[in-house]
């Protein structure tokens, strides 16, 4: 935790993402109580729409990385799993950790995601 909480002082994110029914959703308490926000939690259809957003992304080159390479791998390994009527990064029998891709798609989607910000002006 203490990892988390350097990171969220060097970086001020506007919110933190964790997929609840991922193996990082029984961090969230303890993420939320350290850090003092709450986590943001995806349903499945918006985890499904950050991977399709993602793809989307990569596929017409408006997203880059520095190919860092625990991403290189899991972008290697990366198998999709079915969610619904779209799909997700698949996390079981793939032979590579995918945990930075899933973080990844995770943050981009982030970006969007409407939650409050202290730091915003309230208007009347």
């Amino acid at each position: 935790m203490e990892k988390a909480k350097a990171l969220h002082e060097k970086w001020g994110p506007r919110c933190w993402v964790v997929d609840a029914g991922g193996p990082a959703g029984s961090l969230i308490p303890e993420l939320e109580e350290a850090l003092g926000v709450e986590v943001v939690k995806p349903k499945p259809r918006e985890i499904a729409m950050a991977t399709g957003q993602f793809y989307d992304a990569v596929a017409d080159q408006s997203i880059s990385h520095l190919d860092p390479p625990p991403l290189a791998v899991a972008l290697a390994g990366a198998q999709k799993r079915p969610l619904g009527d779209a799909w997700a990064w698949a996390r079981r029998g793939v032979g590579v950790d995918i945990s930075p891709l899933v973080a990844v798609t995770l943050a981009r989607w982030g970006l969007g995601a409407e939650v409050e910000d202290e730091r915003a002006p309230i208007l009347w």
